[in-house]
């Protein structure tokens, strides 16, 4: 097996982004198995098992040149480090106040945020399908807070568009320090988060069960989420890695249904549907403009 997709390393592309999304849609349902431990508990634990996995990680990768990995990022990785302490503070409570569903199909509008900050901040040229498809994400995420509002029920939403709105600006600080890997940044980041939480954590005791869950979620699904992206991103284009990666606005609520029997509204799903159709109309338009540019000189008409 390892063989025949080495072969064929579009699919073993394909196989790893559809890993990293499967890993992501399992974080609603991990949360709703912890039983008493509160949002600033399970930050801090999921945060340090994190860190200490990435630790672990980078120590292998790196061993003696482990001290220039972290500040290889220059400054942009002080302002990375904040956006991803601050987004795995606000993920976690907003799953705590709105249905996972509601997190995840906002968090889906994450290619789009990321482009609206880049372009604002970096100046970098959105073209009209993006503007299109922008504008629906958008309005699927204000279709779903709409009805959030209605009902009384806001902050979750709230705290979702946070989290998405910290993970772009992650995602545009690497941009900027063009660093190769940024998984020092994500490591510094869950020790910020740690140090947040500690400070703000009314105790530390929590039950084995839920201690596991968050070890769990730290140590084993949300850094095989990162680390089966970021190879993934090796052998497929960005069109299909933000397409197949959108499986996981699929897989997150359809988990918690059947794990927990927790069901979306009808207006999460259209809004969802809408994000997902924009995501669509992204990738396809990504695509598209690939296909038909020039070829430059360097590869003399090759692709």
């Amino acid at each position: 097996m390892p063989g025949f997709l080495a072969a064929r390393p579009t699919l073993l592309g394909v196989f790893l982004i559809l890993g990293s999304a499967f890993s992501f849609s399992i974080a609603g349902v991990l949360i709703r198995w912890i039983e008493e431990a509160g949002g600033w508990q399970i930050v801090f634990y999921r945060s340090l098992a994190l860190s200490l996995t990435l630790l672990v990680f980078l120590a292998l990768r790196y061993r003696r040149g482990i001290v220039t990995a972290f500040t290889a990022p220059g400054w942009g990785a002080a302002v990375g480090t904040v956006c991803m302490a601050l987004a795995q503070v606000c993920v976690i409570w907003a799953f705590l106040h709105t249905k996972v569903a509601n997190v995840v199909f906002v968090f889906g509008a994450l290619p789009f945020v990321s482009g609206v900050l880049a372009w604002l901040l970096l100046r970098e040229p959105i073209r009209g399908a993006t503007w299109m498809a922008m504008c629906l994400a958008f309005g699927g995420i204000a279709l779903m807070t709409a009805d959030e509002l209605g009902a009384g029920r806001y902050l979750g939403n709230l705290l979702a568009i946070a989290t998405t709105l910290f993970y772009g600006g992650l995602v545009v600080t690497a941009r900027v320090s063009r660093a190769s890997d940024m998984a020092p940044v994500l490591c510094s980041g869950a020790l910020l988060a740690c140090v947040i939480c500690a400070l703000l954590v009314e105790g530390f005791a929590i039950g084995w069960w839920d201690f596991l869950l968050c070890a769990v979620m730290g140590g084993v699904q949300t850094f095989f989420s990162y680390w089966l992206m970021t190879l993934a991103a090796r052998y497929i284009r960005a069109a299909e890695l933000t397409l197949l990666g959108s499986a996981e606005l699929i897989l997150g609520p359809l988990w918690v249904w059947l794990a927990v029997n927790e069901t979306p509204t009808a207006a999460t799903v259209m809004g969802g549907v809408v994000i997902m159709a924009a995501i669509a109309v992204q990738a396809f338009a990504t695509a598209r403009a690939r296909d038909i540019a020039p070829a430059g000189p360097r590869d003399g008409g090759r692709r």
